[in-house]
């Protein structure tokens, strides 16, 4: 039996690259979603046994091709895109596994961000929205937030 595979949006990132290193670490195989495949980042993550596709988290097609065979997806939405972008991130990239017959969906919300208390950080109750449109979406899902403690030890820690 393979291992599943795991698609990481992000991954040529910081927080996407920990978490494909993270998953091959553990025998999980890793497809990574880039926009350059190219890119010097995108060539060290295919090096590394990574199989690294072209995607857009703004086209629903492309986010689909590339999680189709996957077993799971892990995301996070890119807050510089403004609130609607955001918002528009995660409804796109929620349906996208529902449609390639994936098994679940990570999600790793803002920090703080807190459904139960209502209370949330700077992301100003975008990560609620997402976790409702993942309650809503008859998916396994699961939501990943940073410790409390990540605001105080930003720098050389």
């Amino acid at each position: 039996m393979s291992a599943p595979t795991i698609l990481v949006v992000g991954a040529t990132g910081k927080q996407g690259g920990a978490t494909t290193n993270a998953l091959l670490n553990r025998g999980f195989r890793v497809r990574a979603l880039t926009r350059n495949v190219r890119s010097i980042a995108a060539i060290g993550l295919s090096e590394g046994g990574v199989e690294v596709v072209r995607g857009d988290v703004f086209d629903k097609s492309s986010l689909i091709s590339a999680l189709e065979g996957a077993n799971a997806a892990y995301f996070t939405t890119d807050s510089s895109v403004g609130a609607e972008g955001e918002i528009g991130q995660g409804k796109d990239f929620i349906a996208a596994p529902r449609e390639a017959n994936a098994e679940r969906v990570v999600y790793s919300s803002a920090h703080s961000a807190d459904h139960r208390t209502r209370r949330w950080g700077p992301s100003l109750g975008l990560e609620i929205r997402h976790r409702e449109t993942l309650e809503d979406s008859g998916l396994r899902w699961t939501v990943l937030r940073p410790s409390p403690s990540w605001r105080t030890c930003r720098v050389g820690c």
